[in-house]
């Protein structure tokens, strides 16, 4: 098994919002995928973006994509200052998520109270600075 990162940027003009991605290996920062959606502010209903499932579906397409030996431990992201921002869920709404979509075998686990699964895998805000 391989443990990797995502990392998730949101980078906002008032013309486009940029929402780019890449999943690497956490020990020799191997780029496995990378990616961009890229949305025109006045084109699109930015309604989805600032609802947490859009994080969480970009989460599940990225481990679906993956081979079965990587095992994703942490998501970093960052934001865009003073501008839109993407919803970031909850790490209980990311538990919830993952187990509601039998993905628990994708992602750091450790077994809890009752001998129940327990998603280990942060989410993580970066400061950012302009």
């Amino acid at each position: 098994m391989t443990n990797f990162v995502l990392k998730i940027k949101n980078r906002t003009t008032p013309k486009v919002v940029m929402i780019s991605y890449q999943a690497m290996t956490e020990s020799d920062h191997n780029i496995l995928i990378t990616g961009d959606i890229k949305l025109i502010r006045n084109q699109v209903d930015l309604t989805y973006l600032s609802n947490k499932n859009f994080l969480l579906n970009l989460v599940q397409d990225i481990i679906k994509h993956l081979k079965t030996d990587y095992i994703l431990t942490k998501i970093e992201i960052e934001q865009s200052v003073n501008r839109f921002q993407i919803c970031i869920p909850t790490g209980q709404d990311l538990d919830v998520y993952i187990k509601t979509y039998e993905l628990t075998n994708r992602v750091s686990t450790s077994i809890g109270k009752l001998d129940k699964v327990v998603i280990t895998v942060p989410i993580i805000k970066l400061f950012r600075i302009g």
